[in-house]
């Protein structure tokens, strides 16, 4: 079981999904998690301004998670980020995505790819909801799908 999720966020919106669904799975499975602020060499946010981010994405959570601030400083994200999970003991990165396919997000595809490379961990994509398609966590609506007998695509019947 995943006893410690780092979570690693930026002013992305779908950073705030991805604390949500940390939150969720250490609510379900117990452990904890560290929300990771990460700024470039070149954002000019205050420490209040970081903090108060941070105690917005805590929302929600099972018991207070972990905050850390980490700047780049022009060093490459993934490295950067692997070894703060290395020193922290995390055993799951869970990285927000808006599940669109834009630049954006294509960017975070890539990232969570060299995150799972350069840490050795798994990295969970947490996709924001999105206008027109369905609400609720994936597992849900394939319960609620199965349970009407509609085929759900992708997945075989047994």
């Amino acid at each position: 079981m995943y006893r410690h999720i780092l979570v690693p966020v930026d002013d992305h919106p779908a950073s705030a999904h991805a604390a949500q669904q940390a939150h969720r799975l250490t609510r379900a499975l117990g452990g904890r998690v560290t929300l990771l602020r990460v700024l470039s060499g070149d954002e000019a946010l205050g420490a209040g301004a970081v903090q108060a981010q941070l105690r917005a994405l805590a929302a929600g959570a099972r018991r207070p998670p972990e905050t850390a601030t980490l700047t780049l400083a022009g060093q490459d994200a993934a490295p950067a980020i692997a070894a703060y999970a290395a020193r922290c003991g995390a055993d799951l990165i869970v990285l927000g995505v808006s599940g669109e396919t834009h630049a954006p997000d294509e960017a975070r595809a890539a990232l969570a790819l060299a995150l799972a490379a350069h840490s050795g961990l798994p990295v969970q994509l947490a996709a924001a909801p999105q206008a027109g398609r369905p609400g609720g966590l994936p597992w849900q609506r394939v319960a609620q799908e199965a349970h009407r007998g509609q085929r759900v695509s992708g997945a075989k019947r047994f």
